[in-house]
């Protein structure tokens, strides 16, 4: 078990020999998010990096005041 430490958020991660890691950042909100996703597939690791931060712009969208 392997815990890095994000500014306001602990996140626990469970790494198993030969999965790929997936980093990208993007800004929204206010700040800066990285998302880090690891799978035995790079394609499957992506796709779910992908997916969490076009949510966060989503909710972003429907939170925003602007």
């Amino acid at each position: 078990m392997r815990c890095v430490d994000v500014p306001a958020l602990a996140i626990c991660l469970l790494l198993l020999p030969g999965d790929s890691a997936v980093h990208q950042q993007r800004y929204s909100m206010g700040t800066m998010f990285d998302v880090i996703a690891y799978h035995e597939s790079r394609p499957v690791a992506e796709r779910a990096v992908d997916e969490a931060l076009d949510e966060i712009e989503r909710l972003d969208r429907v939170m925003s005041h602007f």
